[in-house]
């Protein structure tokens, strides 16, 4: 919805949006895993979990300004690769 907008109140909307629908997984994760795992296989899953989590928050940025710099790129590209 993002990579389609025409004005900023649309961003602004997307963007709650995609954050409301998006915390849920999140929030969500120690119920999945332990719903799915056994207690003593719960360890492999959850640390995954957690190395995405953190790596992502320094991954993200990184590879948001190859795109924002990339001039064949525009931002939308951002929004197109979260959605992917």
């Amino acid at each position: 919805m993002v990579a389609l907008a025409k004005n900023i109140q649309t961003v602004q909307i997307a963007r709650f949006l995609a954050g409301a629908f998006g915390s849920t997984g999140s929030t969500m994760v120690g119920g999945t895993v332990a719903d799915i795992w056994l207690p003593h296989e719960r360890g492999l899953p959850m640390s995954l979990f957690a190395v995405s989590a953190i790596g992502s928050t320094g991954l993200g940025p990184l590879a948001a300004g190859w795109i924002e710099m990339n001039q064949k790129l525009e931002w939308r590209w951002i929004q197109w690769i979260h959605l992917m």
